[in-house]
This record gives structure tokens, C-alpha cells and sequence, in this order.
């Protein structure tokens, strides 16, 4: 699940549209929150697959018009 296809990636990329699905994106960052804080094997792997770019999209779609996604954006980049 850690592959180019796999669960991690799937989430990071739902992160890119958060404009579009905002919701989709809080779901997706409260998981990744979830995961990224218990693997350093995880939290490395998300960094490769460009998580901080696009939590970077999240954080800013959030503090405009989505609360839960600003907060969650927030949590997760402290974490990385």
C-alpha cells in the first residue's frame, strides 16, 4: 500500500483536489494524520510522494473555506 498506486499515494492525491472536493480532502488528511504519526517508514515514503505540496493545497483550500481541512492541513504539516 506503500507503492506508486497504493493507499498513501491515493490519499496524497485527493489532497490535490481539494478546490474541488473538499470534504474528500479532510477525509483524506484525518488518515493520512492517522498513518504519517505512527511509521517513520510512512511519514518518509509521503515525502517522497510529494505530501508536503499537497497538504500545502489542502491547507490553503481549508483556511479559505473549509474549517475541518484547515484544521487537519495544519495538524499534518506540523507533523512533517
Amino acid at each position: 500500500w506503500l507503492g506508486d498506486n497504493g493507499l498513501l499515494a491515493v490519499l496524497i492525491e485527493e489532497l490535490r483536489f481539494s478546490e474541488t472536493r473538499p470534504h474528500d480532502a479532510y477525509q483524506a488528511m484525518r488518515c493520512l494524520n492517522a498513518i504519517i504519526g505512527v511509521s517513520s517508514d510512512v511519514k518518509s515514503r509521503a515525502i517522497e510522494l510529494g505530501i508536503r505540496s499537497a497538504m500545502g493545497i489542502s491547507q490553503n483550500v481549508g483556511h479559505c473555506r473549509h474549517a475541518l481541512l484547515a484544521r487537519e492541513s495544519d495538524i499534518g504539516i506540523s507533523m512533517v
